[in-house]
């Protein structure tokens, strides 16, 4: 009798739950649809208010682009043979500050263009690749610079860098473009470092094959004379039973990988740096008059929502500030 009542309070515990449960949700799609409703009253209330500030908005961002110089962007990947990745950024985003210093006759004997063109660029910067997942290949480009190092679940890529250019006229990226791959591969010391990164290479494979023939003479030695020589012992010959033979092959294909990995090195990137990918055509402006009607509305009338809300709530704001207080 007392397993029944116990069974039927339960019952009833389940049911009087579900009725709670059914009365929040209850309350809270009615909420939903409340503030929904009031948020569409708001907005037709401030229709013309808000409307006032996105026109501005849009006119300043009209004028805003009057103002400025359309630019074009044009990115291109490149392998860093002879230097870090670290120390190509820094080689490229010399040319980034002479840029940002209107330092005209400089760039223009680094890029080997006369002034006219060098005076059409509005940026040149290289920026690191980062790879997220640890498996070798870059997942985004670090434009804003502020990869965290401390963090070990990604890495940056120490032979992969984007170099990017803007600049204000198509006509002149031809040269440009024609200067910055000469400027990557022209720096006396930066030759000298690929030099001697060729020699080395060179040294380790002339290693790897000396080290190859003498593990085939003792592969051979090991695998066909060993056993049949005989042991003198005593004053006589004496065979002896055959022993485990030591295998070499595993080393020889390890060395011979390696080898192939020097001479990849050697025949396909032996200049400084290598393109992967070259600049990419430039079709349309980076900075259109969308860009600037679009953040320039979105900011307008942000600011219209709030003046209004504001507005309408200043009695209220206005009780709270005092109650704080």
């Amino acid at each position: 009798m007392a397993e029944q009542n116990k069974n039927k309070n339960d019952e009833i515990d389940l049911l009087e739950l579900f009725r709670i449960i059914g009365r929040k949700i209850n309350q809270m799609l009615l909420w939903i649809v409340r503030a929904f409703l009031l948020i569409i009253v708001f907005f037709l209330r401030n229709a013309l208010i808000i409307s006032v500030f996105i026109v501005i908005g849009g006119l300043i961002g009209f004028a805003k682009y009057k103002l400025s110089k359309p630019y074009y962007s044009s990115e291109m990947i490149v392998r860093t043979n002879a230097l870090g990745a670290g120390d190509f950024i820094n080689y490229v985003n010399r040319l980034h500050t002479l840029a940002k210093d209107n330092n005209t006759p400089e760039l223009s004997r680094l890029l080997a263009a006369n002034d006219s063109v060098i005076q059409q660029i509005k940026d040149i910067q290289a920026y690191w690749i980062v790879d997220v997942n640890k498996d070798g290949i870059g997942d985004y480009t670090d434009y804003k610079n502020n990869f965290n190092l401390k963090d070990t679940t990604q890495r940056r890529l120490n032979n992969r860098v984007v170099v990017a250019v803007k600049v204000y006229n198509q006509k002149a990226f031809k040269l440009i473009q024609s200067g910055m791959h000469n400027y990557m591969i022209s720096s006396p010391w930066v030759n000298q470092v690929n030099n001697n990164r060729k020699i080395q290479l060179k040294d380790l494979i002339a290693q790897i094959d000396n080290q190859i023939s003498k593990l085939d003479s003792l592969e051979n030695y090991e695998y066909f004379q060993k056993d049949q020589m005989p042991q003198a012992k005593n004053g006589q010959i004496v065979f002896l039973n055959e022993q485990e033979i030591k295998l070499f092959h595993n080393e020889i294909i390890r060395l011979y990988k390696l080898k192939q990995k020097y001479q990849k090195e050697q025949k396909i990137y032996s200049a400084p740096v290598t393109v992967i990918e070259d600049f990419t055509p430039l079709t349309r402006a980076t900075n259109p008059l969308s860009k600037y009607i679009k953040i320039f509305i979105l900011i307008f009338g942000s600011v219209g929502i709030l003046f209004v809300f504001i507005k309408e709530q200043y009695n209220n704001i206005k009780k709270l500030l005092y109650r704080s207080s």
